[in-house]
């Protein structure tokens, strides 16, 4: 049976047939489905297609996109573009003039620039110092003290012609005026009865009238803009806060109210904004105050505590016409600048102007200098007066120092030493201060020179100027004794502490000096603090020493940190003229570089 099944090994093998495919109603169903589903979907892909911008419609758009910030939608990587920056506002935008006191070869005169121009214009030039000026409210005027006819008086100025009228007349010290909103009258201060008080006058100066009669010095007054009241620093609390005298009020200076009352502050310098809505004034201890700007209440004539803005370092502020800035002095190294600044807005600080002097004193006016006014300025006499001493120096041999020490005459104790270099410097100091003071303070020094191998005080290094004969330590005998002939404020610049001399001059009549307008610092070395404030400021008239001193090119030095609590490291005694020169140049003037080095090594940085 076998053999019925097996094929024969000739024949072709047999293909076999692949089953039909048969499909059920179902999946019939599903095929005819899905093939409508993507016809639809083909159907929809071609309408949007058609609705579709073309490619020239897109060029069309693209240049009207550009200048908006459209790439930001875009999520790449590419930058996003730059905000432009806004072109800052000038604080000088209001215009007018600003008018201030420099200071230049030991004369204080009253200068003026355009707001926004550096053309210094000398507005008034004497002999005698000059200061403290005040434009009248139509800026055709300045009020200003001046030492002039023998002793601080208050004078008047026509801007453009120059003719000057002398409005006080009284022996002892006028100073500090400032103008009524109405240009008829002008408030000052006044030690005429004894005491810096504060006094009105009408713009002739007739009709003299006391405001304050406090014991305590009332100082820098500034009329408000609406004309009723006057705001004013006083130390009439035991510290100097700002005060508002209601001119308007029956019981007069007991209706005063105290518009800072801080105890651990002093408060000075107010000034109004020009719509009488604020008040900017300083807080802090000379050297290192800070300006402060308050809206005031005018109902009821107080400052808002909440609203009080710290407005920037300085002092001495005052209002541009439109009231939107600030023009104050900064003190920079060993000068003064004048700096503008917005109060709102974006804004800059810009420098109004600055240099290597002393600046006072702000004022500024709506109205730009007189044309006349600058030619007058050119004609009268140079910026640039002669210099207040010569150093004539002696010829040294070949091969040693430039400059040899030279004895100081007629100086105690004797033997006294200075470089050839500052000695004339010193001279021309002196005799200035017996000027000024009637006292001829310097005829005793207390050391001058040192040679390089004195033993420093402890903590304190052998590199001194005095080793290279250009320091001197002024005499400190009379220093905290009956009667304050000499005292000294306190002045801190950023974390340093300096001071500032004072001596009290011989004749108390008004001829010298002036009086005190800080409380001078009472050393007590050992307590925290170093010592304290005097409660009551010594009365009478003082000279600033260190401003003399200054206007030869003897300068302070810091008091070294251990102050506090070690009475040599306080320095107020110390002076030095440099003259811009390094510890070690300085030494090579005097010395040998070989001598300098047998004593100190070599110095870093020198071969």
């Amino acid at each position: 049976m076998s053999s019925l099944f097996r094929r024969p090994a000739s024949s072709e093998p047999e293909k076999e047939e692949p089953p039909p495919i048969v499909l059920s109603r179902r999946q019939a169903g599903l095929i005819v489905v899905f093939f409508l589903i993507n016809l639809l979907i083909m159907i929809v892909l071609a309408v949007l297609a058609l609705s579709a911008p073309s490619v020239q419609i897109v060029e069309k758009i693209v240049p009207q996109a550009v200048s908006l910030p459209t790439r930001t939608l875009v999520p790449t990587a590419t930058p996003l573009p730059v905000t432009p920056t806004p072109t800052p506002i000038s604080p000088f935008g209001g215009g007018g003039a600003l008018a201030f006191t420099l200071r230049r070869n030991g004369n204080a005169d009253i200068y003026a620039v355009n707001a926004g121009d550096k053309q210094l214009v000398r507005l008034v030039s004497h002999p005698a110092d000059d200061r403290g000026a005040s434009f009248s409210p139509d800026g055709q005027e300045i009020a200003f003290a001046s030492h002039r006819d023998g002793n601080w008086e208050i004078y008047r100025m026509e801007i453009a012609g120059g003719v000057t009228a002398r409005l006080t007349f009284s022996s002892t010290y006028d100073g500090a005026p400032a103008w009524s909103p109405d240009g008829e009258q002008i408030v000052f201060e006044s030690y005429r009865d004894g005491n810096l008080d504060l006094y009105t006058m009408d713009r002739d100066g007739q009709n003299v009238k006391r405001l304050t009669t406090s014991l305590a010095p009332d100082m820098n007054p500034a009329w408000s803009p609406d004309g009723q009241s006057i705001a004013f620093a006083s130390y009439r609390d035991n510290n100097k806060d700002i005060y508002l005298l209601p001119l308007d009020s029956e019981e007069g200076e007991d209706d005063l109210a105290n518009l800072t009352n801080t105890p651990d502050r002093e408060e000075d310098n107010p000034a109004w904004s020009p719509n009488g809505t604020q008040l900017a004034y300083t807080s802090g201890r000379p050297g290192d105050q800070l300006i402060y700007v308050n809206t005031f209440d005018l109902k009821y004539k107080s400052l808002q505590e909440a609203e009080v803005g710290l407005f920037g370092q300085g002092s001495e502020p005052t209002w541009s016409p439109d009231g939107k800035a600030i023009v104050f002095t900064y003190h920079r190294g060993d000068s003064d600048v004048l700096i503008g600044a917005n109060l709102g807005g974006w804004g800059v600080a810009q420098e109004a102007f600055g240099g290597r002097e002393y600046i006072v004193h702000p004022t500024w006016s709506k109205q730009t200098i007189p044309q006349d006014a600058i030619q007058r300025s050119l004609d009268e006499a140079p910026l640039k007066a002669p210099p207040l001493y010569t150093e004539v120096v002696s010829p040294t041999g070949r091969g040693q120092p430039p400059y040899v020490f030279v004895q100081m005459e007629n100086i105690k104790p004797s033997g006294q030493l200075l470089s050839d270099a500052v000695d004339d410097s010193f001279r021309a100091l002196r005799a200035r201060v017996l000027l000024e003071t009637g006292i001829d303070y310097l005829d005793l020094v207390g050391n001058t020179w040192r040679s390089m191998n004195h033993t420093p005080r402890e903590g304190q290094s052998r590199r001194s100027y005095h080793v290279t004969g250009r320091a001197v330590d002024i005499n400190q005998t009379a220093f905290q004794s009956a009667g304050d002939p000499i005292v000294i404020v306190r002045e801190d610049i950023g974390s340093v502490t300096y001071w500032r001399v004072f001596i009290k001059a011989k004749n108390q009549d008004g001829s010298m000096g002036e009086p005190l307008r800080e409380a001078p610092w009472l050393l007590q070395t050992g307590t925290a603090e170093g010592g304290r404030l005097m409660e009551t400021i010594p009365p009478g008239y003082y000279v600033d020493f260190t401003t003399l001193a200054k206007d030869y090119g003897w300068n302070r030095v810091r008091a070294i940190w251990r102050w506090r609590s070690y009475y040599p490291d306080v320095e107020w005694w110390h002076f030095q003229k440099t003259d811009g020169l390094p510890w070690w140049d300085a030494m090579e003037q005097v010395y040998t570089e070989e001598d300098i080095i047998k004593s100190y090594g070599p110095y870093p940085g020198y071969d």
